[in-house]
């Protein structure tokens, strides 16, 4: 499916970036990002991840090409923001991980090492508060759902 929608609602929870948007018959429809993976609400640069995509997207029209849905119920989808593919601007702004267990797309992991590369958002974050960024499917593991 690709359709223009209108994004209402970032959701800002416990686990990574997700949304809800509505579509023209105004179905909710929610969506998890494709190729990447946020840093957790309690982890290191978290907020400023949520921050970023809430006023980048949030009341714009974008894109959506979904894909498969995942455990969860979401639709797992590419988002395109003024013609760009939304997901490769947070990794190349150092807001989110490439989530490599799920997508093998090399333009996703070259927008990840640019971001490291220039030391930009949680890349840069660590560098500076002294600590290495630690992937959010690494911290789900090490901080368990209670």
């Amino acid at each position: 499916m690709k359709a223009i929608q209108k994004v209402l609602v970032v959701n800002c929870g416990s686990s990574s970036l997700k949304f809800q948007l509505f579509d023209m018959k105004g179905e909710e429809m929610r969506l998890r990002f494709y190729g990447v993976d946020a840093p957790e609400n309690s982890q290191e640069f978290g907020a400023e991840a949520r921050r970023y995509v809430t006023s980048r997207i949030l009341n714009q029209n974008v894109v959506v090409v979904v894909g498969n849905e995942d455990q969860y119920g979401r639709k797992v989808s590419t988002i395109y923001l003024d013609g760009s593919n939304f997901s490769l601007e947070l990794l190349r702004c150092g807001y989110v991980w490439h989530y490599v267990a799920y997508c093998d797309d090399p333009e996703y992991s070259s927008a990840q090492k640019e971001a490291q590369r220039e030391s930009k958002g949680l890349w840069k974050a660590g560098r500076d508060g002294g600590y290495e960024p630690t992937p959010p499917w690494k911290y789900r593991k090490e901080h368990p759902r209670k």
